[in-house]
C-alpha cells in the first residue's frame, strides 16, 4: 500500500513478470514506474487513483505486455509515451483526459469496450496503422478531433458518427483511412472551422449525412458515388461542395438557405 510518488519504482526490474496487487490510493506521479520491466507480461490489481497526474513512460520498455485494461482519470496532465511498445489490445478502459493517447502505437490492433472523453482528442490514434477492430467503444471530444484517426488504414467503419457543435477542428480526421468507404449517418456540427483533408480517401457512400457548417465539403472526392438525403438545411455556402466528384450520381436538393453555389457541381460528369 503505497502513497506519494512512485516514479520509477520498478524501473529496470527486468526479471519482474507478474503484478498481482499494487495499491496506490493517493499517488500523483507514476511516471516510469515499470520502465524497463522487459519481462512483465501480466498486470492485475493495479489501478490508478483519481489523484494521479503523471503517467509518462509508465510502461516504457515493457515488451511482453501486449494487452491492458485500465482507467485513466480526469486529473492526468502528462502522458507522453505511456503505453507498452508492443501493445496489441486495449480493453475495458476509460480515459477521461486529453493527455493519454495512442499516437503512433503501430502494434495496436484491437479496442474492446474503450471509452475516451476529453476536450482535445487530436492525434488520438494517429499513426495506428494496424488498428483493425473497434468494438463497443465511444470517443467523445468537445474541441478537436484533428488527425484523430489519421493513417488508420485498416479500420473499415467510422468510429465517430456525431461531431458535436463545440468541436472546431476535424482536419485530417480520416486522412489515410483507406478502409473507410461509407460515412452514412454522420453529423458534422455547427462549430467546425477547420476541415482540411478530413475525408477518407476511398469514400464512396455518404447517405443521410447532416452538415451544419460551411467548411465540411466533398471537394475532389472522386470515388463518391452516392449521397442521398443530404441535409445541408442550416448552411449558406455550397461553393465547391462537390467539385470534381466525377463519380457522383445522386440527385442533390439545394435548400433555400443556400446563397452561394459557385462551382458546387463542377466536373460532376456522372450526374
Amino acid at each position: 500500500n503505497v502513497q506519494g510518488s512512485i516514479r520509477g519504482l520498478f524501473k529496470g526490474c527486468n526479471k519482474l513478470t507478474t503484478i498481482n496487487t499494487l495499491r496506490i490510493p493517493n499517488v500523483t506521479d507514476v511516471s516510469g514506474t515499470f520502465d524497463g520491466c522487459t519481462s512483465l507480461s501480466s498486470l492485475g490489481g493495479f489501478e490508478l487513483p483519481s489523484s494521479c497526474t503523471n503517467v509518462s513512460n509508465l510502461f516504457n520498455g515493457c515488451y511482453m505486455l501486449t494487452e491492458l485494461g485500465m482507467e485513466f482519470g480526469a486529473n492526468i496532465t502528462a502522458g507522453d509515451n505511456w503505453y507498452p511498445p508492443n501493445l496489441e489490445t486495449l480493453h475495458d478502459t476509460i480515459i477521461s483526459n486529453d493527455y493519454v493517447k495512442l499516437t503512433n502505437c503501430t502494434t495496436l490492433k484491437t479496442l474492446n469496450n474503450v471509452n475516451i472523453s476529453g476536450g482535445d482528442l487530436s492525434d488520438l490514434f494517429n499513426g495506428c496503422t494496424n488498428l483493425t477492430n473497434i468494438n463497443g467503444c465511444t470517443f467523445n471530444a468537445t474541441t478537436s478531433l484533428a488527425r484523430a484517426f489519421k493513417g488508420c488504414s485498416k479500420i473499415t467503419m467510422t468510429p465517430i458518427t456525431t461531431i458535436v457543435d463545440t468541436i472546431t477542428d476535424i482536419s485530417e480526421m480520416y486522412s489515410g483511412c483507406s478502409g473507410i468507404t461509407d460515412i452514412s449517418g454522420m453529423t458534422f456540427g455547427s462549430g467546425i472551422t477547420n476541415a482540411t483533408n478530413w475525408k477518407p480517401p476511398g469514400l464512396t457512400t455518404a447517405n443521410n449525412v447532416t452538415i451544419k457548417n460551411n467548411v465540411v465539403k466533398f471537394t475532389d472526392c472522386t470515388n463518391l458515388t452516392t449521397c442521398n438525403n443530404l441535409d445541408v438545411s442550416n448552411i449558406s455556402d455550397l461553393s465547391n461542395f462537390f467539385s470534381n466528384c466525377t463519380s457522383l450520381t445522386s440527385d442533390i436538393i439545394i435548400p433555400s438557405s443556400v446563397t452561394n453555389c459557385t462551382n458546387a457541381f463542377k466536373k460532376c460528369t456522372s450526374m
